[in-house]
């Protein structure tokens, strides 16, 4: 709850105030003030925390999910870089910076981690998802898809699958929209339900805005 976590946070900032360099108590304020959405002065704690423990692996991996988060991408990938080599066995980090490279079109090198990854840790479902992203931003779509289609097969029940093999078939061509909607809906499936929507009051008046929305909204090369 909100309230508890506004507790929490009370806690620890009177436990750093004590001991400015409990790194241990400083992570985990600056981890609690992400979870509460002040990205802003969580990316300030635990930047100062990875700054005081620069061999701690957990402040800076908690710096860069929060740098993540705040699509703060320039600082977002030397952190992630930092994290994975001091963690190099943590190939959640590794995966992490394959798409926060990707993000920052630099796709070559995002290709080449995850194929790293795959080799190394075997051809799991988010790591071929990034990868069928990847090679599609390099021009391989075909590939892309073929990659795709595999990671639909081994997570069968895992929405970023079918939605990126949606995505890059839009680019590969030949797809129907008729195949496009079949896997929407069926990436649609996977999604957990909640409410059901508020009814919407009909006005035959009123204009409609139609849009389209990218696959990778606000990180492709192309406006829409």
């Amino acid at each position: 709850a909100a309230g508890g976590g506004e507790r929490e946070l009370a806690r620890l900032e009177e436990a750093c105030a004590r001991d400015p360099l409990d790194i241990v108590q400083m992570t985990a304020r600056g981890a609690l003030l992400h979870r509460l959405g002040r990205l802003d002065a969580a990316a300030d704690v635990l930047g100062a925390a990875a700054a005081l423990a620069p061999d701690a692996p957990e402040p800076a991996a908690a710096l860069a999910a929060c740098l993540v988060q705040a699509n703060r991408m320039s600082l977002a990938v030397p952190a992630l870089r930092r994290a994975a080599a001091l963690a190099p066995d943590d190939v959640i980090l590794q995966n992490n910076l394959a798409v926060a490279l990707t993000r920052i079109h630099s796709y070559r090198e995002a290709r080449e981690l995850l194929d790293g990854l795959i080799a190394a840790h075997g051809a799991r479902a988010p790591f071929l998802c990034n990868l069928a992203n990847a090679l599609v931003c390099l021009g391989l779509q075909d590939e892309g898809v073929e990659v795709a289609r595999r990671a639909t097969e081994r997570a069968p029940g895992m929405h970023l699958a079918w939605r990126t093999l949606a995505g890059a078939l839009t680019y590969a061509g030949g797809a129907s929209a008729g195949t496009l909607r079949a896997l929407a809906e069926r990436a649609a499936a996977t999604l957990p339900r909640g409410h059901a929507a508020a009814p919407v009051a009909r006005d035959p008046e009123r204009r409609l805005r139609l849009g389209l929305l990218s696959a990778t909204l606000k990180t492709h090369p192309v406006g829409w």
